[in-house]
């Protein structure tokens, strides 16, 4: 049985096989392993195997820009009230 894989977008994803196996063009993989397609990787099909398998992909959303100095919050009206 065909098992497409997704792409893995601009985070990246986690591909666990919680029970089975799936092999692709390089590799395979048993019952409770860990795959890790690094961000923007293409898609991909793998072969369940025999017994089947159960996959959970976990997908990172994209990273976001941090904020700069000038988008933070304004100061305080009365000046800074922190205490140093």
């Amino acid at each position: 049985m065909s098992l497409p894989i997704p792409e893995a977008g601009e985070g990246g994803q986690f591909l666990y096989v919680a029970a089975g196996g799936i092999a692709g063009p390089d590799t395979s993989y048993g019952p409770e392993t860990l795959g890790w397609p690094p961000p923007g990787a293409p898609g991909s099909a793998a072969a369940a195997g025999p017994d089947g398998a159960t996959v959970l992909v976990l997908r990172h959303p994209a990273p976001v820009a941090r904020p700069t100095t000038d988008q933070r919050r304004p100061p305080h009206p009365r000046g800074d009230t922190r205490a140093w």
